[in-house]
């Protein structure tokens, strides 16, 4: 679509990309490539009610619908009016976004290696300290009590309640 379309008619904004319908396929394509590598989780010898393939089955499947309602939202919601940070020539700036979910996806894998040499209190607690400062949080509040409040609420649910060790 070219600013002369008559979507754009009398503007001199150019069209931007599709990146949330490419975003929407990649998930729907995880999803279900989760759903393969799912099917090599062994069962449980032990009778639960849930076996080890129920929650990553639940997250596959989550993954698939938000991919789903992306691309429904991409393809059939108009945004054209929708405010967003542009440039001078009126395009959307995305630039920002594309590094902050490099980044949080950055920070998920170091994450899980701090978690396998430190432990998992240590690895939860820089993994939200980190979150919170990539998406927002300015205060003292927000950076240290919100990561120990989350850490400890997790750490009481798991280990303490469920009885799975951390």
């Amino acid at each position: 679509m070219t600013a002369s379309s008559p979507r754009f008619e009398g503007s001199t904004r150019r069209s931007r990309p599709r990146r949330p319908l490419g975003v929407a396929i990649a998930a729907i394509v995880l999803g279900i490539a989760g759903f393969g590598l799912i099917a090599a989780l062994p069962e449980s010898s032990i009778p639960t009610a849930f076996s080890p393939q129920w929650w990553p089955q639940v997250l596959a499947a989550a993954l698939v619908a938000l991919g789903l309602a992306g691309m429904v939202k991409a393809l059939f919601v108009d945004t054209s009016s929708e405010p967003a940070s542009a440039s001078a020539d009126g395009v959307p700036d995305e630039s920002w976004s594309i590094v902050r979910v490099s980044a949080v996806l950055g920070a998920t894998l170091l994450s899980l290696i701090i978690w396998q040499s430190w432990g998992y209190l240590v690895a939860t607690a820089l993994y939200t300290i980190g979150l919170s400062a990539l998406l927002g949080a300015r205060n003292w509040r927000g950076l240290l009590l919100f990561p120990a409040v989350v850490t400890a609420s997790l750490v009481l649910f798991f280990d303490t309640l469920l009885g799975v060790p951390l």
